[in-house]
């Protein structure tokens, strides 16, 4: 449809996430609309649009302990889901990064999680268009998570890979190839 879809943080107030449309001329065709309703602490955000236009976002929201939330938007900005925690730290675990990749009936959100007793580690998780949670897919890198869903339902996704040795860190980028019931067809670092 040649739209632009934009979803940002505001900077003022109390930090909400909001979502406009943009015709391809920059002409808006919806006004600002606030997908986060919670309130402030809202950090790292990402969206993605389905092929029926639909908007999926993500995000961290952090009260007290971290959550990446998940809200689906029709074509104009309304809701279809209300806020729905995807995952929500325990004592030992936060969450960071969170990405959206939408497939044709599935979409896909990648994380971070850190933990104290070790290094971090990304997560993906299949949700379906209700904002449950269908599966884990398993995880790539511990950083910097992307992901990308292909018109076949296949699933790319990327992370930095950062280990140790002697004091030194090596970084590299971990790449994986998964298929819609999350087996790996392919694993890889660069």
């Amino acid at each position: 449809q040649n739209n632009v879809h934009v979803v940002w943080k505001q900077s003022i107030g109390d930090g909400a996430i909001f979502y406009k449309k943009l015709d391809n001329r920059g002409i808006n065709l919806t006004s600002e609309i606030r997908v986060s309703m919670k309130g402030i602490r809202t950090y790292e955000h990402s969206a993605s649009v389905d092929s029926n236009g639909d908007v999926h976002v993500v995000w961290v929201y952090q009260p007290y302990f971290t959550e990446v939330i998940y809200k689906r938007l029709d074509n104009n900005g309304n809701n279809i889901t209300n806020e729905i925690t995807l995952v929500q730290q325990n004592q030992w675990l936060w969450y960071r990064s969170p990405v959206v990749a939408a497939g044709k009936d599935i979409s896909y959100v990648a994380y971070v999680t850190d933990q104290p007793t070790g290094p971090p580690g990304v997560t993906i998780l299949s949700v379906d268009k209700d904002g449950a949670i269908k599966g884990y897919l398993g995880g790539v890198g511990n950083t910097n998570p992307s992901l990308a869903v292909a018109s076949n339902g296949d699933i790319y996704a990327s992370a930095t890979q950062t280990i140790t040795r002697n004091q030194t860190q090596y970084s590299s980028i971990a790449y994986a190839k998964f298929n819609q019931s999350g087996f790996v067809h392919m694993r890889s670092t660069l």
